[in-house]
Protein backbone atom coordinates (compact mmCIF):
# COMPACT_ATOMS: atom_id res chain seq x y z
CA UNK A 1 0.00 0.00 0.00
CA UNK A 2 2.98 2.35 0.95
CA UNK A 3 4.59 1.78 -2.26
CA UNK A 4 1.44 1.99 -4.64
CA UNK A 5 0.75 5.55 -2.48
CA UNK A 6 4.38 6.61 -3.22
CA UNK A 7 4.31 5.84 -6.98
CA UNK A 8 0.75 7.74 -7.13
CA UNK A 9 2.50 9.93 -5.81
CA UNK A 10 5.43 10.39 -7.72
CA UNK A 11 2.92 10.26 -10.67
CA UNK A 12 1.68 13.46 -9.46
CA UNK A 13 5.17 14.99 -9.27
CA UNK A 14 5.98 14.09 -12.75
CA UNK A 15 2.36 15.35 -14.18
CA UNK A 16 2.94 18.44 -12.17
CA UNK A 17 6.75 19.69 -12.39
CA UNK A 18 7.96 17.01 -15.30
CA UNK A 19 11.32 19.32 -15.56
CA UNK A 20 12.63 17.28 -11.97
CA UNK A 21 13.13 14.25 -14.23
CA UNK A 22 16.31 16.01 -14.99
CA UNK A 23 19.48 15.09 -12.18
CA UNK A 24 20.74 18.28 -13.34
CA UNK A 25 17.66 20.28 -13.04
CA UNK A 26 16.83 18.93 -9.71
CA UNK A 27 20.39 20.22 -8.50
CA UNK A 28 20.23 23.44 -10.17
CA UNK A 29 16.58 23.54 -7.93
CA UNK A 30 17.91 22.63 -4.70
CA UNK A 31 21.19 24.51 -4.96
CA UNK A 32 19.36 28.19 -5.59
CA UNK A 33 16.54 27.25 -3.30
CA UNK A 34 19.14 27.39 -0.54
CA UNK A 35 21.46 30.29 -1.59
CA UNK A 36 17.94 32.24 -2.30
CA UNK A 37 16.93 31.33 1.28
CA UNK A 38 20.15 32.99 2.51
CA UNK A 39 19.74 35.80 -0.05
CA UNK A 40 15.94 36.67 1.68
CA UNK A 41 18.35 36.57 4.86
CA UNK A 42 20.88 39.45 3.85
CA UNK A 43 17.35 41.58 1.86
CA UNK A 44 15.56 41.03 5.38
CA UNK A 45 18.49 42.38 7.40
CA UNK A 46 19.03 45.72 4.92
CA UNK A 47 15.71 46.76 4.86
CA UNK A 48 16.01 46.45 8.54
CA UNK A 49 19.08 48.15 8.95
CA UNK A 50 18.54 51.31 7.24
CA UNK A 51 14.98 51.40 9.06
CA UNK A 52 14.85 51.42 12.24
CA UNK A 53 18.59 50.35 13.32
CA UNK A 54 20.71 52.77 11.46
CA UNK A 55 18.24 55.51 10.57
CA UNK A 56 14.30 56.94 11.28
CA UNK A 57 14.15 58.16 7.58
CA UNK A 58 11.79 55.60 5.53
CA UNK A 59 12.39 57.51 2.78
CA UNK A 60 15.98 55.81 2.09
CA UNK A 61 14.02 52.76 2.20
CA UNK A 62 13.46 53.51 -1.14
CA UNK A 63 16.64 55.13 -2.12
CA UNK A 64 18.55 51.95 -1.11
CA UNK A 65 16.62 49.68 -3.64
CA UNK A 66 16.83 51.99 -5.77
CA UNK A 67 21.04 52.21 -5.09
CA UNK A 68 20.51 48.23 -6.14
CA UNK A 69 18.36 47.73 -8.83
CA UNK A 70 19.51 51.02 -10.84
CA UNK A 71 22.79 49.60 -12.50
CA UNK A 72 21.41 46.21 -12.41
CA UNK A 73 18.52 47.85 -14.74
CA UNK A 74 21.15 50.07 -16.77
CA UNK A 75 24.09 47.17 -17.13
CA UNK A 76 21.30 43.98 -17.23
CA UNK A 77 21.07 44.07 -21.69
CA UNK A 78 25.19 43.80 -21.24
CA UNK A 79 24.56 40.73 -18.54
CA UNK A 80 22.76 38.84 -21.37
CA UNK A 81 25.58 39.66 -24.25
CA UNK A 82 27.68 38.07 -21.61
CA UNK A 83 25.47 35.06 -21.32
CA UNK A 84 25.50 33.95 -24.98
CA UNK A 85 29.24 33.89 -25.09
CA UNK A 86 30.20 31.82 -21.99
CA UNK A 87 30.43 29.11 -20.02
CA UNK A 88 27.21 29.90 -18.06
CA UNK A 89 27.76 27.25 -15.29
CA UNK A 90 31.01 28.24 -14.46
CA UNK A 91 30.15 32.14 -14.84
CA UNK A 92 27.38 31.51 -11.90
CA UNK A 93 29.94 29.53 -9.55
CA UNK A 94 32.46 32.32 -9.90
CA UNK A 95 29.65 35.44 -8.94
CA UNK A 96 28.20 33.40 -5.74
CA UNK A 97 31.82 33.30 -4.49
CA UNK A 98 31.97 36.51 -4.99
CA UNK A 99 28.56 37.31 -3.53
CA UNK A 100 29.37 35.24 -0.40
CA UNK A 101 33.00 37.78 0.09
CA UNK A 102 30.49 40.98 0.21
CA UNK A 103 27.87 39.44 2.60
CA UNK A 104 30.93 37.91 4.99
CA UNK A 105 32.81 41.51 5.07
CA UNK A 106 28.90 42.76 5.52
CA UNK A 107 28.46 40.46 8.85
CA UNK A 108 31.87 41.28 10.43
CA UNK A 109 31.30 44.89 10.09
CA UNK A 110 28.01 44.43 12.16
CA UNK A 111 29.18 42.02 14.85
CA UNK A 112 31.75 44.51 15.22
CA UNK A 113 29.82 47.56 15.80
CA UNK A 114 31.28 49.50 12.50
CA UNK A 115 28.48 48.97 10.26
CA UNK A 116 27.62 52.64 8.80
CA UNK A 117 24.31 53.45 6.08
CA UNK A 118 27.83 53.76 3.48
CA UNK A 119 28.40 50.34 4.03
CA UNK A 120 24.92 49.04 3.03
CA UNK A 121 24.41 50.99 0.24
CA UNK A 122 28.09 50.25 -1.18
CA UNK A 123 27.22 46.63 -0.74
CA UNK A 124 23.93 47.38 -2.69
CA UNK A 125 25.45 48.81 -5.31
CA UNK A 126 27.97 46.47 -5.79
CA UNK A 127 25.67 43.49 -5.74
CA UNK A 128 23.22 45.60 -8.12
CA UNK A 129 25.86 45.55 -11.06
CA UNK A 130 26.68 41.83 -10.51
CA UNK A 131 23.09 40.72 -10.23
CA UNK A 132 22.90 42.10 -13.84
CA UNK A 133 24.80 39.50 -14.59
CA UNK A 134 24.12 36.61 -12.73
CA UNK A 135 20.37 37.15 -13.71
CA UNK A 136 20.42 36.61 -17.23
CA UNK A 137 23.22 33.84 -17.56
CA UNK A 138 21.08 31.59 -14.44
CA UNK A 139 17.64 32.30 -16.49
CA UNK A 140 19.74 31.31 -20.51
CA UNK A 141 20.71 28.10 -18.78
CA UNK A 142 17.86 26.65 -17.10
CA UNK A 143 17.16 25.84 -21.55
CA UNK A 144 20.50 23.67 -21.06
CA UNK A 145 19.24 21.60 -18.14
CA UNK A 146 15.84 20.22 -19.32
CA UNK A 147 14.27 19.27 -22.45
CA UNK A 148 12.44 22.36 -24.26
CA UNK A 149 8.72 20.70 -23.66
CA UNK A 150 9.49 21.06 -19.98
CA UNK A 151 11.01 24.27 -20.15
CA UNK A 152 7.49 25.96 -18.80
CA UNK A 153 7.95 23.35 -15.88
CA UNK A 154 11.86 24.46 -15.64
CA UNK A 155 10.92 28.15 -15.17
CA UNK A 156 7.45 27.82 -12.96
CA UNK A 157 10.10 25.51 -10.49
CA UNK A 158 13.01 28.55 -11.43
CA UNK A 159 10.50 30.62 -9.84
CA UNK A 160 8.91 28.44 -7.34
CA UNK A 161 12.34 28.17 -5.87
CA UNK A 162 12.89 32.28 -5.48
CA UNK A 163 9.52 31.80 -3.64
CA UNK A 164 9.67 28.68 -1.60
CA UNK A 165 12.88 30.82 -0.61
CA UNK A 166 10.77 34.39 0.53
CA UNK A 167 8.16 31.88 2.21
CA UNK A 168 11.03 30.48 4.15
CA UNK A 169 14.17 33.40 4.47
CA UNK A 170 11.90 36.43 5.94
CA UNK A 171 9.95 34.27 8.17
CA UNK A 172 13.09 32.65 9.56
CA UNK A 173 15.18 35.83 9.28
CA UNK A 174 12.92 37.64 11.30
CA UNK A 175 13.03 35.05 13.68
CA UNK A 176 17.11 35.38 13.72
CA UNK A 177 17.26 38.91 13.80
CA UNK A 178 15.13 39.20 17.14
CA UNK A 179 16.99 35.87 18.89
CA UNK A 180 20.66 36.03 17.30
CA UNK A 181 21.16 39.80 15.78
CA UNK A 182 21.45 41.12 12.35
CA UNK A 183 25.33 39.63 11.69
CA UNK A 184 23.79 36.26 12.12
CA UNK A 185 21.76 36.45 8.27
CA UNK A 186 24.51 38.05 6.79
CA UNK A 187 26.48 35.21 7.90
CA UNK A 188 24.01 32.69 6.88
CA UNK A 189 23.55 34.22 3.50
CA UNK A 190 27.72 33.72 2.82
CA UNK A 191 27.69 30.46 3.63
CA UNK A 192 24.37 29.83 0.98
CA UNK A 193 26.08 31.25 -1.89
CA UNK A 194 29.59 28.57 -1.09
CA UNK A 195 26.97 25.74 -0.71
CA UNK A 196 25.31 26.16 -4.02
CA UNK A 197 29.00 26.68 -5.65
CA UNK A 198 29.97 23.37 -4.58
CA UNK A 199 26.60 21.94 -5.89
CA UNK A 200 27.21 23.75 -9.59
CA UNK A 201 30.59 22.20 -9.73
CA UNK A 202 29.48 18.84 -9.85
CA UNK A 203 26.28 19.65 -11.90
CA UNK A 204 26.64 18.53 -15.58
CA UNK A 205 24.56 20.52 -18.51
CA UNK A 206 22.69 17.92 -20.68
CA UNK A 207 21.52 20.47 -23.23
CA UNK A 208 24.40 22.58 -23.79
CA UNK A 209 24.50 25.83 -26.16
CA UNK A 210 27.61 26.38 -27.21
CA UNK A 211 28.68 29.91 -27.05
CA UNK A 212 28.39 32.48 -29.38
CA UNK A 213 31.78 33.30 -31.11
CA UNK A 214 32.46 36.82 -30.58
CA UNK A 215 33.17 37.84 -34.09
CA UNK A 216 30.87 40.54 -33.94
CA UNK A 217 30.92 43.79 -31.22
CA UNK A 218 29.10 43.88 -28.22
CA UNK A 219 27.09 46.17 -29.12
CA UNK A 220 25.96 44.39 -32.33
CA UNK A 221 25.01 41.36 -30.68
CA UNK A 222 23.15 43.69 -28.33
CA UNK A 223 21.10 44.89 -30.71
CA UNK A 224 20.61 41.49 -32.42
CA UNK A 225 18.15 40.75 -29.29
CA UNK A 226 16.82 44.40 -29.42
CA UNK A 227 15.55 44.10 -33.17
CA UNK A 228 14.09 40.51 -32.59
CA UNK A 229 12.34 41.83 -29.96
CA UNK A 230 11.00 44.54 -31.61
CA UNK A 231 9.66 42.81 -35.34
CA UNK A 232 7.32 40.74 -32.68
CA UNK A 233 5.05 43.16 -31.85
CA UNK A 234 2.90 40.97 -28.89
CA UNK A 235 6.68 40.97 -27.10
CA UNK A 236 6.49 44.12 -26.91
CA UNK A 237 3.07 44.20 -25.24
CA UNK A 238 4.15 41.29 -23.45
CA UNK A 239 7.09 43.64 -21.99
CA UNK A 240 4.91 46.32 -21.46
CA UNK A 241 2.50 44.34 -19.26
CA UNK A 242 6.23 43.28 -17.28
CA UNK A 243 7.23 47.11 -16.67
CA UNK A 244 3.53 47.65 -15.10
CA UNK A 245 3.47 44.78 -12.97
CA UNK A 246 7.13 45.84 -11.77
CA UNK A 247 7.01 49.74 -11.16
CA UNK A 248 3.44 49.27 -9.06
CA UNK A 249 3.47 46.12 -7.00
CA UNK A 250 7.42 47.14 -5.92
CA UNK A 251 6.37 50.19 -3.85
CA UNK A 252 4.52 47.85 -1.61
CA UNK A 253 7.62 45.21 -1.28
CA UNK A 254 9.76 49.00 -0.68
CA UNK A 255 7.53 50.05 2.31
CA UNK A 256 6.82 46.87 4.09
CA UNK A 257 8.78 47.60 6.62
CA UNK A 258 6.88 50.70 7.33
CA UNK A 259 3.54 48.81 7.29
CA UNK A 260 4.83 46.24 9.65
CA UNK A 261 6.02 48.90 11.66
CA UNK A 262 3.95 51.92 11.38
CA UNK A 263 0.42 50.40 11.14
CA UNK A 264 1.02 46.74 12.52
CA UNK A 265 3.23 46.93 15.06
CA UNK A 266 3.96 43.72 14.81
CA UNK A 267 8.11 43.92 15.01
CA UNK A 268 10.96 41.85 13.24
CA UNK A 269 9.20 38.55 13.68
CA UNK A 270 5.75 40.17 12.20
CA UNK A 271 8.04 41.37 9.12
CA UNK A 272 9.29 38.01 8.44
CA UNK A 273 5.64 36.31 8.39
CA UNK A 274 4.14 38.68 5.81
CA UNK A 275 7.04 38.63 3.42
CA UNK A 276 7.01 34.75 3.61
CA UNK A 277 3.40 34.58 3.35
CA UNK A 278 3.41 36.36 0.28
CA UNK A 279 6.17 33.91 -0.95
CA UNK A 280 3.74 30.63 0.09
CA UNK A 281 0.94 32.25 -2.39
CA UNK A 282 3.91 32.51 -5.40
CA UNK A 283 4.88 29.04 -4.10
CA UNK A 284 1.56 27.94 -4.96
CA UNK A 285 1.79 29.54 -8.19
CA UNK A 286 4.60 28.25 -9.33
CA UNK A 287 3.55 24.11 -8.53
CA UNK A 288 0.38 24.49 -10.01
CA UNK A 289 1.26 26.60 -13.36
CA UNK A 290 2.87 24.19 -15.76
CA UNK A 291 -0.84 22.25 -15.48
CA UNK A 292 -2.44 25.58 -15.54
CA UNK A 293 -0.16 26.63 -18.71
CA UNK A 294 -0.84 23.25 -20.83
CA UNK A 295 -4.64 23.69 -19.52
CA UNK A 296 -5.07 26.99 -20.40
CA UNK A 297 -5.94 28.06 -24.01
CA UNK A 298 -6.66 31.41 -23.14
CA UNK A 299 -3.39 33.12 -22.32
CA UNK A 300 -4.51 36.47 -22.62
CA UNK A 301 -7.10 35.45 -19.95
CA UNK A 302 -5.00 33.64 -17.80
CA UNK A 303 -2.89 36.63 -17.79
CA UNK A 304 -5.37 38.83 -16.85
CA UNK A 305 -7.24 37.15 -14.44
CA UNK A 306 -3.80 37.25 -12.30
CA UNK A 307 -3.22 40.99 -12.88
CA UNK A 308 -7.04 40.98 -11.37
CA UNK A 309 -6.11 39.02 -8.87
CA UNK A 310 -2.92 41.75 -7.81
CA UNK A 311 -4.72 44.96 -8.10
CA UNK A 312 -7.50 43.33 -5.77
CA UNK A 313 -4.89 42.87 -3.10
CA UNK A 314 -2.92 45.63 -3.23
CA UNK A 315 -6.02 48.03 -2.50
CA UNK A 316 -7.72 45.24 -0.17
CA UNK A 317 -3.93 46.01 1.68
CA UNK A 318 -4.30 49.81 1.61
CA UNK A 319 -7.63 50.08 3.52
CA UNK A 320 -7.04 47.35 6.09
CA UNK A 321 -5.86 47.52 9.75
CA UNK A 322 -5.52 44.15 10.80
CA UNK A 323 -2.30 41.96 10.24
CA UNK A 324 -4.14 38.48 10.64
CA UNK A 325 -5.69 39.71 7.55
CA UNK A 326 -3.12 41.34 5.78
CA UNK A 327 -1.50 38.03 5.92
CA UNK A 328 -4.39 36.12 4.23
CA UNK A 329 -4.08 39.21 1.47
CA UNK A 330 -0.69 38.99 1.01
CA UNK A 331 -1.29 35.03 -0.20
CA UNK A 332 -3.27 35.78 -2.74
CA UNK A 333 -0.71 38.93 -3.79
CA UNK A 334 1.63 36.50 -3.87
CA UNK A 335 -0.05 34.44 -6.69
CA UNK A 336 -1.13 37.13 -8.96
CA UNK A 337 2.20 38.90 -8.72
CA UNK A 338 3.85 35.19 -9.97
CA UNK A 339 1.77 33.93 -11.89
CA UNK A 340 1.94 37.28 -14.11
CA UNK A 341 5.58 36.87 -14.11
CA UNK A 342 5.94 33.63 -14.66
CA UNK A 343 3.61 33.20 -17.46
CA UNK A 344 4.96 36.15 -19.39
CA UNK A 345 8.24 34.83 -18.80
CA UNK A 346 7.81 31.54 -20.16
CA UNK A 347 5.97 33.45 -23.39
CA UNK A 348 8.85 34.96 -24.46
CA UNK A 349 11.82 32.55 -23.53
CA UNK A 350 10.11 29.34 -25.20
CA UNK A 351 10.03 31.68 -28.74
CA UNK A 352 12.91 32.85 -28.63
CA UNK A 353 16.27 31.14 -30.65
CA UNK A 354 18.87 29.28 -28.12
CA UNK A 355 21.32 31.75 -29.64
CA UNK A 356 19.75 35.14 -28.93
CA UNK A 357 18.18 33.51 -25.96
CA UNK A 358 20.69 35.04 -22.90
CA UNK A 359 19.94 38.35 -25.12
CA UNK A 360 16.32 38.26 -24.92
CA UNK A 361 15.98 37.09 -21.17
CA UNK A 362 18.19 40.10 -20.44
CA UNK A 363 16.12 42.33 -22.19
CA UNK A 364 12.86 40.82 -20.03
CA UNK A 365 14.75 41.51 -16.80
CA UNK A 366 15.98 44.76 -18.01
CA UNK A 367 12.07 46.04 -18.49
CA UNK A 368 11.61 43.96 -15.14
CA UNK A 369 14.45 45.41 -13.12
CA UNK A 370 14.58 48.84 -14.55
CA UNK A 371 10.74 49.41 -13.04
CA UNK A 372 11.70 48.47 -9.69
CA UNK A 373 13.90 51.58 -8.68
CA UNK A 374 11.06 53.52 -10.31
CA UNK A 375 8.60 51.61 -8.16
CA UNK A 376 11.05 51.98 -4.95
CA UNK A 377 11.06 55.81 -5.64
CA UNK A 378 7.90 55.99 -6.27
CA UNK A 379 7.20 54.77 -2.51
CA UNK A 380 10.02 56.74 -1.28
CA UNK A 381 8.06 60.16 -2.43
CA UNK A 382 4.56 58.28 -2.05
CA UNK A 383 5.22 57.45 2.33
CA UNK A 384 6.21 61.34 2.53
CA UNK A 385 2.69 62.70 0.84
CA UNK A 386 0.31 60.38 1.42
CA UNK A 387 1.63 58.05 3.75
CA UNK A 388 1.96 54.18 3.24
CA UNK A 389 -1.69 53.40 2.80
CA UNK A 390 -2.33 55.63 0.51
CA UNK A 391 0.73 54.92 -1.88
CA UNK A 392 -0.13 51.33 -1.77
CA UNK A 393 -3.56 52.15 -2.84
CA UNK A 394 -2.49 54.82 -5.53
CA UNK A 395 -0.30 52.18 -7.08
CA UNK A 396 -3.59 49.64 -7.32
CA UNK A 397 -5.38 52.16 -9.21
CA UNK A 398 -2.61 53.17 -11.40
CA UNK A 399 -1.99 49.78 -12.10
CA UNK A 400 -5.57 49.04 -13.12
CA UNK A 401 -5.96 52.28 -15.35
CA UNK A 402 -2.64 51.41 -17.13
CA UNK A 403 -3.36 47.79 -17.68
CA UNK A 404 -7.20 49.18 -19.41
CA UNK A 405 -5.29 51.64 -21.42
CA UNK A 406 -2.69 49.05 -22.61
CA UNK A 407 -5.51 46.39 -23.25
CA UNK A 408 -7.33 48.79 -25.21
CA UNK A 409 -4.72 50.11 -27.55
CA UNK A 410 -3.90 45.71 -28.36
CA UNK A 411 -7.29 44.49 -28.11
CA UNK A 412 -7.61 43.79 -31.23
CA UNK A 413 -4.71 41.74 -32.09
CA UNK A 414 -2.88 40.39 -28.46
CA UNK A 415 -5.67 37.72 -28.03
CA UNK A 416 -4.61 35.76 -31.19
CA UNK A 417 -0.51 36.62 -31.19
CA UNK A 418 -0.81 35.23 -27.27
CA UNK A 419 -2.28 31.91 -28.69
CA UNK A 420 0.43 31.42 -31.70
CA UNK A 421 2.86 32.11 -28.80
CA UNK A 422 1.42 29.59 -26.80
CA UNK A 423 1.91 27.06 -29.28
Amino acid sequence: MIVSMWMRFKGKVKEQMPALESVSFRIYFVGQTVSRVGSWFAKVAQQWLIYPVLTNRQELLGVVSAVQLVPSALLMVFGGVVADRVDKRKFVIWLQLVFAIISTVLAWLIFTGNIQVWHVMGAALVTGILFALDVPIRKAMLFELVEKKNFPSALALETGSYNVSRALGPAVAGFLIAVVGISAAYLLDAISFLVVSGMLVFMSVPYLVKPVVASKSMKSDLMGGFEFVWERKVLVVLLMFTFLNSVFTWPKATLMPVLVHDVYGAGEIGFGLLNAVFGLGATVAAVFFNGLYHRSENKHGLLMLAFGVTIVMLLGLAINRFFLIALVLEFFSGWGVATVNVLIATLIQTNSPGNLRGRISSIYYFVMTGAMPVGALLGSVGVKAIGVAGTIAVCGVLLAISLVVVLGVTWAKLPVKMRELAG
